[in-house]
């Protein structure tokens, strides 16, 4: 995914598609992360979203890290995209599926999320 590999440093400053900033961090709760939320060393979950123009296309990806001991539930960041769920570190082996708005992250683990959107 050209999200997950772009040759330039990503600022969150460009929107590649309206109202949504190239690179954005987020809570368990979905919301973007204030500067205190860093200071928090007991919150383990965390997802990191980037979006980059791919043609005439936005390619964006979703990587949802649950660092802690236990499961925990996340809500995926506004706007909803078409996510598509390709990989679970807890369940490599298990298909590509659709995303829900709101996922069990098992404990110590990762998924990464896609999905593509027309560009403006």
């Amino acid at each position: 995914h050209p999200s997950l590999r772009h040759d330039a440093f990503l600022h969150g400053d460009s929107p590649p598609l309206p109202g949504i900033p190239d690179i954005a961090w987020f809570g368990a709760d979905g919301a973007p992360l204030a500067p205190e939320d860093w200071e928090r060393p007991e919150e383990r979950v965390l997802a990191l979203r980037r979006l980059v123009r791919d043609g005439a296309a936005v390619d964006a990806t979703l990587v949802l890290v649950n660092a802690g001991g236990e499961a925990r539930d996340i809500r995926l960041p506004a706007p909803p995209l078409p996510w598509r769920v390709l990989l679970c570190s807890a369940d490599p082996d298990a298909p590509e599926s659709a995303a829900e708005a709101a996922m069990r992250l098992p404990a110590r683990s990762l998924r990464i999320l896609a999905a593509t959107a027309p560009a403006p």
